[in-house]
């Protein structure tokens, strides 16, 4: 008698060949901003206001900042956090959820403070920079 094909769950499963390596500046750029999500949130949270009013007697600027701003941009930090923990365990929903809430902080920061967040723009771009080459390792 012929043995038949083994029923399908006994069939092992295939292996997918998939390296996922950071590389040194794509991990260095994740650390950092992990690192700078880490500190606003925290900052947003502990000093709220206060923070915007520093940064604006600073650079002389008129802020205009509600607490709904601030509300908005405390939970997008959160949110931000969350989406980089997404991008370290290799999610896309965390490398795009990153890329759209740094998105929509940018926009809420220039309207608050009248002036482009430059540092967290060339955040984003070291990310992009980082993370295209690597999209395919992303599940």
């Amino acid at each position: 008698m012929q043995p038949g094909p083994p029923p399908p769950e006994f069939v092992p499963l295939q292996v997918r060949a998939n390296i996922q390596e950071r590389g040194g500046f794509f991990g260095l750029v994740l650390f950092l901003a992990t690192l700078s999500a880490l500190a606003t949130a925290m900052a947003l949270v502990l000093s709220g206001a206060a923070l915007f009013e520093k940064i604006a007697a600073r650079q002389h600027r008129v802020v205009h900042l509600t607490p709904q701003n601030l509300t908005h941009l405390t939970v997008l930090s959160v949110l931000a956090l969350a989406c980089l923990g997404g991008t370290w365990m290799w999610k896309k929903w965390g490398l795009f959820g990153y890329f759209g809430v740094s998105g929509i902080t940018a926009v809420l920061w220039f309207k608050a403070t009248g002036a482009p967040p430059v540092l967290d723009l060339i955040v984003i771009g070291c990310m992009l920079v980082g993370a295209v080459p690597r999209l395919h390792m992303f599940d």
